[in-house]
């Protein structure tokens, strides 16, 4: 079984409320392993600097059932957004890595419309 996705952030279908939204993909070796070098995230895209990446050797999840983290093999791949996104924008993610076999993998996600939440609502910086 090849090296695969398991974890989206945002989730597809789910909501992303910070102002400045953090990308995150985590893939999980398998019988094939991810290239930590051969990974490239795209947003609308366009292609992120590597240098604007974090790449994590591990996929952290929760362990069961204690209420610690059990890590596994892979790469968590984090991107926090720098600039602005428009409210109720909605952005297409692309994570593509080459595996230990030397296939080419491409995972592509919308995700959902960005949501922002302020209390009270005069102190957001993009109410007018």
């Amino acid at each position: 079984m090849p090296a695969t996705v398991t974890d989206l952030t945002p989730p597809p279908g789910g909501n992303a409320t910070a102002v400045y939204p953090t990308v995150t993909a985590a893939i999980l070796d398998r019988d094939t392993t991810v290239d930590p070098g051969s990974i490239v995230l795209y947003l609308d895209g366009v292609a992120v600097a590597n240098a604007s990446l974090t790449i994590d050797p591990q996929v952290h999840k929760p362990a069961n059932p204690s209420s610690g983290q059990q890590d596994f093999m892979g790469a968590t791949v984090t991107y926090s957004i720098p600039t602005l996104l428009p409210w109720g924008s909605r952005h297409t993610n692309s994570i593509v890595f080459v595996d230990s076999a030397s296939v080419r993998r491409t995972n592509t996600w919308r995700g959902p419309p960005l949501i922002r939440v302020c209390l009270p609502a005069t102190a957001c910086p993009w109410a007018a």
